[in-house]
């Protein structure tokens, strides 16, 4: 990781303190992928990484590392459900730090700003209502010669197409710096 230019990442997973949790990815054959976080004072610091043993790469903010990852591993994405499993871990791994993003199953999980009143609380009702039936559990199906899941278009290879649509707007959710 030193080496490709993420020197500060490499110096946290090396550093003392640091936790390296492995993140279950059972369609890699040879790369494991690793959730590390270390607390810098006091805030927590949290990114992804991906090891093959001999090598190492940061996922974080790169989502064209993931696909290089699962190119290079051979991934082997047999079915819908792995493709389901593969899209979220993409999503989850390689959005950039300072984005925070979740994946939701419903408009019951997106976690609006608390106390809203007057037209915030207003907007989040019609958000919730217009987006109750749209927003589910993420689902894969047999497309062409891969997989298409919610908004990801997979290959049994497991190399990424994004098709993002932004449903809504500055939604009233609490922001993190």
């Amino acid at each position: 990781m030193g080496q490709a230019g993420d020197a500060e990442q490499a110096a946290v997973v090396t550093r003392g303190g640091s936790q390296l949790t492995p993140v279950p990815a059972l369609f890699l054959k040879t790369w494991k992928i690793f959730q590390v976080d270390y607390r810098q004072g006091a805030h927590p610091v949290r990114f992804f990484v991906a090891s093959s043993g001999s090598k190492a790469t940061l996922l974080t903010g790169r989502p064209k590392a993931f696909t290089l990852m699962t190119a290079e591993d051979g991934a082997n994405v047999a079915g819908p459900a792995t493709a389901t499993t593969l899209a979220r871990l993409y999503v989850e791994t390689t959005r950039p730090a300072e984005e925070p993003a979740y994946v939701v199953e419903s408009v019951d999980e997106i976690r609006f700003r608390p106390g809203l009143s007057g037209d915030d609380a207003a907007r989040k009702g019609a958000i919730v209502k217009r987006y109750r039936p749209v927003v589910r559990t993420p689902e894969g199906v047999a497309q062409g010669a891969g997989f298409a899941v919610t908004a990801f278009t997979v290959s049994k290879r497991g190399s990424v197409k994004e098709n993002t649509t932004t449903l809504v707007k500055d939604l009233p959710v609490p922001i993190t710096l």
